[in-house]
């Protein structure tokens, strides 16, 4: 297996990252995989440590902005939820969840404007 550089590898993430706001913004999509799996999917991708790798080229300042916004907000749901998630028939009358259904739909926005990156060439 060959050693790929940052950029391809920040390429990569940013198709994930994509893929995996698109779920945070459908409750169509939630309802596939669950709120506990979608909150560690986002855990799975991200961690704290890692969003100062999350820089230009690939991850423009606007991306970078909302993608720390929509992070914190996660965090925050996280924080203030008991190990596993109430189902998603409760979920859907929360404000918080809805806060992060919103924020996933401005980043997912911000994201598309550029939209995904080739995953096997450098674009940069």
């Amino acid at each position: 297996m060959s050693k790929i550089s940052e950029i391809l590898l920040n390429q990569r993430v940013r198709n994930r990252i994509i893929e995996v706001l698109e779920i945070y913004c459908s409750f169509e999509n939630q309802e596939i995989f669950g709120p506990d799996e979608i909150i560690n999917m986002w855990d799975d991708l991200v961690h704290d440590n890692y969003l100062n790798t999350l820089v230009e080229p690939v991850f423009s300042l606007e991306e970078q902005y909302v993608f720390s916004d929509f992070h914190n907000n996660w965090k925050e749901i996280c924080d203030n939820t008991p190990q596993y998630m109430p189902p998603l028939s409760i979920l859907k009358k929360d404000h918080k969840w809805i806060s992060l259904m919103i924020n996933a739909k401005k980043a997912l926005n911000i994201f598309l404007i550029r939209g995904r990156f080739n995953e096997e060439v450098e674009i940069f």
